[in-house]
């Protein structure tokens, strides 16, 4: 059974750093002396395709590639990228 897994790739700007997160993953990051927990809670196709994060329990939702979001702290998150692969594809 082919399944599509659904990543995106999220930027903190502050100090530019590049995470690759798949949809349900859950990371802890700690980037400039602050800790964020972030749960990556659903990425759709669309168009156009989104994203919908908690970040330290800040629901942040239909973030777009190329959108900014600044948190509470002024840590400015974007997205660069939402992709979809399919799982168990063969490559020719």
């Amino acid at each position: 059974i082919d399944t599509v897994l659904k990543d995106v790739t999220l930027v903190l700007l502050r100090e530019p750093e590049t995470i690759l997160m798949n949809e349900g993953q859950s990371f802890v990051v700690y980037y400039n002396g602050q800790t964020y927990h972030i749960d990556i809670l659903s990425i759709i196709e669309g168009p156009p395709a989104t994203v919908t994060f908690d970040i330290n329990g800040q629901i942040i939702q239909n973030l777009q590639e190329g959108q900014d979001y600044i948190l509470v702290d002024g840590t400015i998150l974007g997205i660069s990228k939402i992709f979809f692969t399919l799982r168990n594809q063969k490559l020719n």
